[in-house]
């Protein structure tokens, strides 16, 4: 669930209230350990040799696939600024693909992070044993500093600082703050997801090295030929390859609440196959029912890819569309990184943190504007919703489609073929 602040419940207080005291204890426990080297990094004294001597760095995301995408930026801004250091990545299974193409990524190192597993655990102890034992192998590694780059992860800073690792920087939230040793000032969490991971780099990099000069980057992903070779063997097996520009309708996430009607994407997508338009449908092999849905019996037949891509495959497919079509989730932020203009239908999540990134005339969000939003709760809104909310209902096919169609009428720049 996203962080939001507002009133706790019993079980949220009693979490802070035992996190914080953890906290405490942490701290006693290891002063001897990290004090000496936290105070000269606190006070920028004899820290030149350390950065010569090539400090490692963690940075720690649990997410999946587009909030690592959005978070990558962050290495890429420290490397520009600690070119000798090395920089690691621990990221859950789901998401290393993302940081292994990332040039500025020494090592990825993967968890499955309790509590995004998308599975149940196996007790209520369970994550903290996978806690022991990821600090165990992280204290081996000799961490310098560790970035938390997702603003509420407190089982993420408590890991940092379990791993004995002397400096930890992350978000004023408040049940990351008894771990922490370092942290950016209040409303941080409001800023756009890259935004946030850029200023924790450079808060890391005015504490490491308060002389270099800052770059920031942006989102962005490699795609291998071969993947190119084989997003074009697929389309290319369609009925009608050359029978207009492709627009890509992507309408999968990782939460039924993120999740517009199949009903609407279909009425989206006869109008735009009316218009002259050739689509693909992608998404996973789970979502191959509701891709059949959309699709319908729809003449001529789009393409429909379920699960019969790879991350990168799914890329390139992307990158041949003029557009691709769908919600909050991480391949609209794929297509975004690799260029390609995005229409995005936006529910209970917040676009100002997690919307597109990019030119707003190329990159779209579509938002009802409903009093409740954005209430930020993808597990159990207020609203009582289990799938599709009220805030996306209320978001109809006409809107889409006029959405798109002036997109691809009156962009500043030539959209693709």
């Amino acid at each position: 669930m996203r962080y939001r602040p507002g009133r706790r419940s019993a079980r949220e207080t009693a979490r802070l209230v035992g996190l914080r005291l953890l906290g405490s204890l942490r701290t006693c426990a290891t002063a001897r350990l990290t004090g000496e080297l936290a105070e000269r990094v606190r006070h920028t004294e004899g820290l030149t040799d350390t950065v010569q001597r090539s400090p490692r760095l963690l940075l720690i995301r649990p997410d999946h696939l587009g909030d690592v995408l959005l978070t990558v930026p962050a290495g890429m801004t420290l490397r520009s600024a600690l070119p000798s250091a090395q920089i690691d990545w621990i990221v859950g299974p789901w998401a290393a693909d993302i940081v292994h193409r990332a040039p500025h990524a020494n090592h990825v190192l993967t968890c499955r992070f309790p509590g995004f597993t998308r599975v149940p655990t196996s007790s209520a102890w369970e994550p903290y044993r996978e806690l022991v034992r990821q600090a165990r192998r992280l204290r081996r590694r000799g961490y310098v500093a560790a970035l938390i780059l997702r603003s509420d992860h407190w089982w993420g800073a408590m890991l940092a600082a379990a791993a004995g690792i002397p400096l930890r920087f992350g978000h004023p939230v408040a049940e990351c703050h008894p771990f922490l040793t370092h942290h950016l000032p209040g409303g941080s969490t409001s800023a756009h997801a890259v935004e946030q991971g850029w200023s924790l780099a450079r808060l890391a990099v005015a504490v490491l090295a308060p002389d270099q000069r800052v770059r920031v980057a942006m989102p962005s992903f490699s795609i291998l030929p071969e993947e190119r070779a084989r997003a074009d063997e697929m389309l290319s097996s369609h009925t009608h390859p050359r029978s207009g520009r492709l627009v890509a309708i992507h309408p999968g996430s990782g939460s039924p609440i993120k999740n517009w009607l199949p009903a609407r994407w279909h009425e989206v997508l006869a109008a735009l196959q009316a218009s002259g338009f050739r689509a693909v449908l992608t998404g996973s092999a789970a979502e191959a029912p509701t891709l059949a849905e959309i699709a319908g019996s729809l003449d001529p037949a789009p393409t429909v890819l379920a699960g019969r891509t790879s991350l990168g495959e799914l890329a390139a497919v992307f990158e041949r569309c003029a557009i691709v079509l769908g919600g909050d989730s991480g391949p609209l932020h794929l297509a975004a990184a690799i260029g390609t203009p995005t229409l995005r239908l936006y529910g209970p999540t917040n676009r100002r943190v997690f919307g597109p990134w990019g030119d707003p005339g190329h990159q779209v969000a579509v938002q009802a504007q409903l009093p409740c939003q954005p209430c930020g709760n993808i597990v159990a809104p207020p609203c009582g919703a289990t799938a599709t909310p009220a805030c996306l209902r209320v978001i109809s096919a006409a809107d889409v489609r006029d959405g798109v169609l002036r997109m691809l009428d009156t962009a500043k720049s030539p959209l693709r073929c």
